[in-house]
């Protein structure tokens, strides 16, 4: 029996993360930023600051911050 591929990933999320880190099909930054804030409510941004992934998950996380407060 092979191991899941993600299993190795699974150990080194925090207890704390949001649910789009478990996700079973991978998210763009863009995305888990968005959904972080709509629906988990939190901040948790896992990329390295200044990519452009951490940039993505910033759009998103303002993005929805935006469509929240309308």
């Amino acid at each position: 029996m092979t191991p899941h591929p993600t299993a190795p990933i699974r150990h080194s999320i925090p207890d704390d993360a949001p649910c789009t880190a478990f996700a079973p099909c991978p998210v763009g930054a863009y995305r888990r930023g968005l959904e972080d804030r709509r629906y988990d409510h939190c901040y948790f941004n896992p990329y390295r600051a200044g990519s452009v992934e951490w940039w993505d998950y910033q759009r998103g996380f303002e993005d929805a911050t935006i469509g929240n407060t309308q």
